[in-house]
């Protein structure tokens, strides 16, 4: 079965777009940009307009019930991109989940326009199931405009996360404005209109900013015409769907259960248990290598544990046991005989003498005397 979010056969290179991009892509840009608005721009008031007393036009939750409603929807906003991807590649086509998502959307900002806590509710699981088709599958596109190997590509996604920023940065500033500002309920009521009534404004716009974005993704319809098709025809995964969709729903379950069962309660913190690994640089016991000491993984256990013995020794190779790219640093007209003698040279030698400038770091012994470098890393008992 063909791949949903795989590009069929499209322009060999699109560069018609802004900055040499493919045209498609500020249709994508503008579309994830009135989501993000109306996403962020419901979301900067919701909990707010829970626990706000029914007087004043909230729903008058307490902090508890509002705070468990507001995290079990920002989860599952994203919990369900899993099925919504699934769907997309085997069923819908990318194409096609973002439009319906996008639907599904605003359909759903406008049923929370409703004064009705039914509708409240419904209107939340509709954003949710939307934005489980549309954040996945757009973000596919995105790459789908672009040929493999193709060097616009990080730069397509830098503009397309733009746009992202640019809607939540703009949604507070109109839908909080109309939700919940005195100069806004001042206006409607001086026109009539009950000024407790106002967090429904601030959710009617954010079905409006989504009914833009969508707008302009069927206008430009044409240049994704490439990208996001249907899956060929053939059987469909149905059974392996099912299981999708009921292990998403047992995982929101268990985090549901988590915060209204206290004696569940700890399965919220189960994710940030992992087993403790030491880094790429500890050594047996998990003790990070001292500093300035370069690597060394030619030593075996027992060179490791001999210490003092082992570093009385020349070593077998001279380039694995100094990492520097000429070997064993030696000052100019030394020889490689005269080198190995100044390794063997007595202890007060090398002490007393001074250092060359390939060996000017302090994880090498100094230099013996003119003659050459003492061979291993400072880390090294000195013998």
């Amino acid at each position: 079965m063909e791949r949903a979010n795989v590009p069929a056969a499209g322009p060999a290179h699109d560069a018609g777009g802004l900055g040499g991009h493919p045209r498609g892509l500020m249709t994508l840009y503008f579309t994830e940009m009135w989501e993000r608005f109306s996403y962020y721009g419901m979301r900067s008031f919701l909990i707010v307009f829970m626990v706000t007393a029914a007087a004043q036009g909230g729903l008058g939750f307490d902090v508890k019930r509002g705070t468990i409603v507001y995290g079990t929807y920002t989860m599952a906003v994203y919990l369900l991109s899993i099925p919504g991807g699934f769907l997309a590649d085997n069923f819908l086509g990318a194409r096609r989940s973002v439009l319906w998502g996008g639907s599904l959307i605003a359909l759903g900002h406008f049923v929370l326009a409703l004064p009705s806590l039914t509708g409240f509710y419904a209107g939340l699981g509709l954003v949710v199931a939307g934005t489980g088709l549309l954040k996945p599958n757009i973000s596919a596109m995105v790459g789908g405009l672009y040929a493999p190997g193709d060097e616009r590509r990080d730069a397509g996604f830098s503009l397309f996360y733009m746009g992202i920023n640019l809607g939540a940065f703009i949604a507070p500033l109109v839908c909080g404005f109309l939700a919940q500002s005195d100069a806004f309920k001042s206006w409607l009521s001086g026109h009539g209109f009950d000024p407790a009534r106002s967090w429904h404004w601030g959710f009617a716009a954010a079905g409006v900013g989504m009914t833009l974005g969508l707008a302009q993704y069927v206008l430009g319809g044409r240049r994704l015409a490439h990208v996001g098709a249907a899956p060929a025809g053939g059987l469909r995964p149905w059974l392996t769907l099912s299981l999708v969709l009921a292990g998403t729903a047992a995982l929101m379950g268990l985090v549901l259960l988590s915060d209204l069962v206290g004696s569940l309660a700890w399965i919220r913190y189960v994710y940030l248990a992992r087993p403790w690994r030491p880094s790429s640089g500890s050594g047996s016991g998990g003790t990070p290598p001292a500093s300035g000491s370069p690597p060394s993984s030619s030593s075996s256990p027992r060179q490791r544990s001999s210490g003092r013995s082992t570093s009385r020794r020349a070593p077998r190779s001279r380039s694995s046991a100094n990492p520097s790219p000429t070997g064993a640093c030696r000052t100019a007209g030394t020889s490689p005989s005269s080198a190995t003698a100044s390794r063997r040279a007595p202890r007060s030698r090398r002490r007393t003498s001074r250092r060359c400038p390939p060996c000017s770091s302090s994880s090498w012994r100094p230099c013996s005397g003119g003659s050459g470098c003492g061979w291993g890393p400072a880390s090294r008992p000195a013998s």
